[in-house]
């Protein structure tokens, strides 16, 4: 089972991802605020993205990275929309929780939190999984795999890239894995400004919450 869910492409993760997003909204049509059902909606898909796509980080060999590399990346241009999207997607999350605690009864305040949270890390996660799989296809396009330097790794996989992609998301900058051409440059510069720009506004706005809180 986890083998088939791992050979998964970008496009069927995504059908699935929007087929889950779209029970969610059913299942909560009548019986949530527009709010709260957009939160869900949306977590249904991203949770969804994340499993499938971790599900294949951890179980492909580095042979099958190479030879499936083109099927698991959405591209560039989806890459930068996401991003802004999730960003819009966590900025809404955090800022509906400012706005619902302050009229909340002290019952629901724990889910309005959690949902809250949950959508930031949802989105965090997934913005990064995407840039591992990005990696993952510029570094595969050339043969021999070329573009990023790993230490005593010929055929790095999707843990190696991933190594990358969340190293760039928690620091913004790389580690012991650099680049080697201008196009990887590039590349890791844009995640890095996102990184920064999207790990700010978080930081920013969990202080709001904090001393809205107080």
């Amino acid at each position: 089972m986890l083998t088939q869910l791992a050979r998964l492409d970008a496009h069927h993760r995504l059908l699935i991802g929007l087929g889950v997003a779209a029970i969610a909204l059913g299942v909560s049509y009548q019986i949530l605020t527009l709010p709260i059902r957009v939160l869900v909606v949306y977590l249904s898909y991203s949770l969804t993205i994340n499993a499938l796509t971790l599900i294949t980080m951890a179980n492909l060999h580095p042979s099958e990275t190479r030879q499936t590399y083109k099927l698991q990346d959405q591209g560039r241009v989806f890459i930068l929309l996401f991003a802004v999207s999730a960003a819009f997607a966590s900025l809404f999350g955090v800022v509906f929780l400012v706005d619902m605690v302050k009229q909340a009864d002290p019952g629901h305040l724990k889910l309005y939190a959690g949902l809250s949270v949950i959508t930031v890390l949802s989105s965090w996660t997934l913005l990064h999984t995407l840039f591992t799989l990005r990696y993952g296809h510029m570094y595969y396009r050339s043969n021999p795999g070329t573009g990023l330097n790993f230490p005593d790794t010929e055929n790095p996989d999707y843990q190696d890239f991933a190594y990358v992609a969340f190293g760039i998301g928690m620091t913004s900058q790389v580690a012991d894995v650099g680049p080697t051409n201008q196009r990887f440059r590039r590349m890791v510069l844009q995640h890095s400004l996102i990184s920064f720009g999207f790990n700010t506004l978080i930081i920013a706005l969990s202080i709001n919450v904090v001393a809205s809180l107080l």
